[in-house]
Parts: structure tokens; sequence; C-alpha cells
């Protein structure tokens, strides 16, 4: 597809946490950052997932992604022109749903180096950074983590195309 509505380059960066707003999905980090830049003009966090957190200075977006709408999450960051995904969990991912979703909506994904596979893809591919929790923090302070616009970065958008996943390699090896 073509390249994904930035807005115009003067606009807040707008950084995106999708999911659940749980620890071990990297919650404290995107909360800790939303709470620390709130007043910060270059930066709008939102908060795009079933269920939102009313004290959290970011705009929620009510998403649900199910087997009538598997591409709820992608197109809701597609939507909300969502610079940024970060992506933080806190244990090492075998796969991240997330990560590909954000990507596929013309997403920068922000990861840390200890996250597995988002680490792995986010590298691999140059889809955006992979940075401790300093190097993060320093990202926002200095406003580096604006390069990842999309204004700057003019980001492709992709459709997913969902399988059986693991079924289909099962099904595959007993034939």
């Amino acid at each position: 597809r073509g390249p994904a509505d930035g807005g115009g380059p003067d606009r807040p960066l707008r950084i995106g946490y999708a999911g659940l707003p749980v620890a071990h999905k990297g919650w404290p980090i995107f909360r800790a950052l939303a709470a620390r830049f709130a007043d910060d003009t270059r930066y709008e966090f939102h908060h795009l997932g079933a269920r939102g957190d009313a004290t959290l200075p970011a705009i929620f977006h009510p998403v649900s992604a199910g087997a009538d709408r598997p591409s709820a999450m992608r197109d809701a960051l597609e939507a909300a022109s969502i610079d940024v995904a970060l992506v933080w969990p806190l244990c090492r991912e075998t796969f991240s749903f997330v990560a590909y979703e954000a990507v596929a909506a013309g997403c920068a994904v922000v990861t840390g180096p200890d996250s597995g596979n988002v680490a792995a893809f986010v590298a691999e591919t140059g889809h955006g950074r992979v940075l401790d929790e300093a190097a993060l923090l320093a990202a926002f302070e200095k406003g580096d983590i604006r390069d990842l616009a999309r204004a700057r970065r003019s980001p492709k958008l992709y459709y997913l195309r969902y399988s059986a996943l693991t079924l289909d390699l099962a099904v595959a090896a007993s034939a």
C-alpha cells in the first residue's frame, strides 16, 4: 500500500501502546513516559485496547480484535496515525502480533533489548529502534525519538494475512 498519512512535520509525535494495560507487556514503561511528558507539546500519548486507564494522561481508543475483526488493532493504529508503537515486553517474546500489526499500520516499533523476537524483528528490518530504558528516556528528553515520525519516514502500509499458524505446520508435517 501507499504511504501512511503522517500529518504535518510540526504535529506532536504520537506514541501508542496497543493492548491491555499489564506490566509484563511494558505498561509501566508507557505509563511513566506518558506521565513524565504529559505537558510536553512534542508528544501525544495514545492507548489502544479493550480497556483503558482513566488515570493515564493519554487518549484512549477502544479496540478489540477477534475472529470477526482480525485486523482491528492494525486498522486502529493506522486511523490514529500513531508514529511510534511502544512494544516493551518484560520477557523474551517468541512472537509478537502487536509488533507486526504496528509495522503494518505504518508505525515504528520501539522495544527493549530483552524483548526476544520483537528486538530481533526491529533490528533485522529497521522498522524502529531497540533501546534500553536509559536510552529510551534520553531519546524522549532530547527529542531524538521524533526522527521516527511518519512524516520523516514515509512508511509503507501492509495488509496482514492470517493463517492457523502452528496448526498449518502440524497439518503439513503429517501429510
